[in-house]
This record gives C-alpha cells, structure tokens and sequence, in this order.
C-alpha cells in the first residue's frame, strides 16, 4: 500500500496511524523499503509517497516472551 506523508509526519507516525503498529521492526521495514526517507531527516514534509510493508505475522519482541517466577 502506498500513502503520502502528511506535512510533519515521521515514519512512526504513518505506521501507527495505517498499520496500527508501533514498534521498532516495522519502522525499520518502512525504511527499508523507502530508503529515500533518509534524505528528509526524522520528520517528514508535505507529500512524500511512502510503500508500506505487507505485515501478516505479529512480530515478537522480548516483551511478549511469558516469564515466569516459579519454575
């Protein structure tokens, strides 16, 4: 899916707002398939045209890991 940025938008901002995600590995998947953001520093101007990945896993991080106490 392709977006534009809004003025002032950052990459995190666009993945929360259309991919209700927040998290580092899918910022990173934005970057790495738009390599042009680097150009424009962390906030993005008016119109930028963004791909965003196709997320069909949950990602896991170290948080979602169950730990337990009593072994």
């Amino acid at each position: 899916m392709k977006v534009r940025s809004r003025d002032r938008d950052t990459p995190g901002d666009i993945a929360w707002l259309k991919l209700q995600r927040d998290d580092d590995e899918t910022e990173q998947l934005i970057y790495d398939l738009n390599p042009h953001l680097h150009q424009y520093g962390r906030v993005l101007p008016l119109g930028v045209i963004i791909e965003l990945p196709e997320l069909t896993d949950t990602i896991n991080t170290e948080s979602d890991e169950q730990v337990t106490v009593w072994s």
